[in-house]
């Protein structure tokens, strides 16, 4: 996400020619960045527009001040962009630097570059732990004299694994990181696992903002008595419906 985001800034950052005919964006109001040159009508039918969020209508017969307007949109995209996204993310960071195909991470100074490795090493060596003290009380509950068991058993305090995954080079930006740590697992068994909760962070709220409104065509006004572990068993089949839904299929 990151990366994106570097980019589509330095895509829409006025020249330094420009810079002084760009107008300031005020985020302190709801307002859009362009509310200002837009003329309205009111609509005809006024009770109706009062009971709706729309209350006007755009002049669309009116002409509009269009002089400078791809500038005017990519300076307010520009603010907006460095308005919301001015410090990156420890969290978000540690996740691109866990992605093998920009963990370079060349968009950001060299200084945050080295904070950031700084602290994904100090998550690593607090998750290395916790698995060499979850392996040893195994070991302890489960004692075992097998030569050939301890030769082969996961040893987390051997290798840096941080530093010898920074050594390794990109991967190609079209290639799956999920099938890299796939395949590189038993090399990074730990990073492997720090991968799969990191890289699972979804970039947007729309699967969430999804199953929100599935759960509000369920749970209506009629269907309040429906127990939580029916509620969650029908939740989960409108979800996965494409999965199940061959099973109840005619044949």
């Amino acid at each position: 996400m990151y990366p994106a985001i570097n980019v589509i800034t330095r895509g829409v950052k006025p020249s330094n020619s420009n810079i002084n005919e760009v107008e300031a964006v005020d985020f302190t109001e709801p307002s859009t960045a362009f509310d200002d040159d837009i003329e309205y009508e009111d609509s005809e039918d006024g009770d109706i527009a009062n009971n709706q969020s729309k209350q006007h209508k755009v002049k669309i017969n009116t002409p509009q001040d269009c002089k400078n307007l791809i500038l005017k949109v990519k300076s307010a995209l520009y603010e907006s962009i460095t308005h919301y996204w001015n410090i990156p993310k420890d969290y978000g960071l540690i996740a691109t630097l866990l992605d093998p195909r920009c963990k370079s991470l060349s968009f950001i100074s060299p200084e945050l570059h080295n904070d950031i490795q700084l602290k994904l090493r100090s998550v690593y060596n607090e998750m290395k732990l916790e698995y060499s003290e979850q392996e040893k009380e195994y070991h302890e509950e489960y004692p075992t004299n097998s030569l050939l068991a301890s030769m082969f058993s996961r040893k987390y305090e051997c290798g840096d694994e941080v530093t010898e995954y920074l050594r390794v080079g990109e991967i190609g930006f079209s290639e799956c990181p999920f099938n890299w740590w796939s395949k590189n697992e038993n090399r990074f068994p730990i990073l492997s696992k720090m991968a799969r909760k990191y890289l699972a962070i979804p970039a947007t709220s729309t699967p969430s903002e999804r199953l929100f409104s599935d759960a509000g065509n369920l749970m209506t006004v009629r269907r309040t008595s429906l127990l939580p572990s029916t509620f969650e068993h029908l939740l989960f089949l409108k979800r996965n419906w494409d999965l199940v839904g061959s099973i109840f299929a005619e044949k």
